[in-house]
């Protein structure tokens, strides 16, 4: 998408929108460093991750607060908070053959950076718009 606008229209489940930054090529979002965003000015971002680009990791750098996670068949949805979250709560979708411990208070996720779109705080336009690291 070239800006968050279309973003947040594109895709059901909705995208996840964290308050995030670029630094030294990566991105961070609430001090983790998730990614790469070589390209990317150092300045504060939003970071557009679409459920399926959040992926169930236990060495992942995202450690968020697990609300519930719901089977849907082949897919389970991981609805979790963080505090970079922009919204009340945000979802992962992943496929059922993770085993997600319902029981647990926090799960963490690696991002698939195909999935993972930045964008410019200031304006909303993408940095990446394609999607996928920034070369």
């Amino acid at each position: 998408p070239v800006n968050l606008f279309v973003a947040k229209f594109l895709g059901n489940p909705q995208i996840n929108v964290f308050d995030a930054e670029v630094r030294s090529g990566r991105l961070y979002i609430g001090g983790a460093d998730v990614m790469s965003a070589e390209g990317v000015a150092d300045q504060p971002v939003w970071a557009g991750v679409r459920p399926e680009g959040l992926i169930a990791d236990a060495a992942g750098p995202l450690e968020c607060g697990l609300l519930r996670v719901e089977i849907m068949g082949r897919d389970t949805s991981i609805v979790f908070t963080h505090g970079s979250f922009t919204g009340a709560s945000a979802r992962a979708i992943v496929p059922t053959a993770k085993n997600i411990d319902r029981s647990a208070q926090t799960v963490r996720f690696s991002l698939n950076p195909e999935k993972v779109h930045i964008f410019s705080k200031s304006d909303e336009v993408g940095l990446n718009a394609a999607g996928g690291e920034v070369k």
